[in-house]
């Protein structure tokens, strides 16, 4: 799982940008995915998913539910599910988020990341012939 949160944090990093011409709710969002990375890493991971929730919740309610945005941290708080062992709540998570970034052209990033991180969870759960299309399609778009 070393490995898998290493990803994870470059992501967020990668993706985190400056802080430019963002509202109060969507900067509030950002520092509280980097607060998510912080706890992570100091292996907070039971401390971290309402932080990742909260994140959500604000770029919900100030984008809306399709932004690219709301799917990367809809990927974060899929990512703390699973590191906690909780795989339906992450599947759900992550199955949205891949939906999201799915929908924006062309795939980027998150996309590639979103069917990584979906793959990562098929591993975990023994569900291996489900995990080879992921991680090739993921491969397309890194």
């Amino acid at each position: 799982m070393i490995a898998f949160g290493r990803l994870f944090i470059a992501f967020v990093f990668l993706s985190l940008g400056s802080a430019e011409a963002e509202s109060p709710s969507l900067e509030e969002a950002r520092l509280l995915l980097r607060h998510v990375v912080e706890l992570y890493r100091s292996g907070k991971t039971s401390e971290a998913l309402p932080f990742a929730q909260r994140s959500l919740e604000l770029r919900e309610k100030e984008l809306g539910s399709t932004d690219i945005l709301v799917a990367e941290s809809l990927n974060a708080v899929g990512f703390l599910h699973q590191d906690r062992g909780e795989f339906t709540q992450a599947e759900a998570h992550y199955r949205r988020a891949l939906s999201i970034a799915s929908a924006h052209q062309p795939p980027d990033r998150l996309f590639s990341t979103c069917l990584n991180n979906l793959a990562m969870l098929y591993k975990d759960q023994g569900r291996y012939p489900e995990v080879e299309p992921l991680y090739r399609r993921a491969l397309e778009f890194a």
